[in-house]
């Protein structure tokens, strides 16, 4: 890490990108919360997919974005069942893209189409 790059990158950030960053880090730390007191974390994982799925899924909902949080399971080398969440919004992963193939689906969250009346260009 170089420093002075990162201050000039920051110099660089526009007000917009600085709120996404700053709305991102709150909601990353109210999904956090949020883990830690429903009933997932009686699964066998907590990991930073999970709340950056539910934090990104907030976000995109605030927008009226449509989007499907995934979760799924798998089992690691010794047996071990393991856990991850993605979010996709229409062909694209947001969030836990890396490996999610990986994983049998388990459950899914879909957001209604929250673009009601929304002109989509083709």
């Amino acid at each position: 890490m170089n420093l002075s790059s990162d201050f000039r990158t920051a110099r660089r950030t526009s007000g917009r990108e600085w709120q996404l960053l700053v709305e991102a880090g709150v909601l990353l730390g109210v999904a956090r919360l949020a883990v830690w007191f429903v009933p997932f974390r009686r699964l066998p994982w907590m990991s930073q997919c999970l709340v950056q799925a539910v934090a990104a899924t907030w976000m995109l909902q605030r927008r009226r974005i449509p989007s499907t949080l995934y979760f799924g399971l798998a089992k690691d080398s010794d047996g071990k069942l393991i856990a991850h969440a993605w979010v996709r919004s229409g062909e694209r992963i947001l969030t836990g893209a890396k490996g999610h193939h990986d994983y049998r689906v388990v459950a899914t969250f879909a957001e209604p189409d929250l673009c009601t009346g929304c002109v989509v260009s083709q």
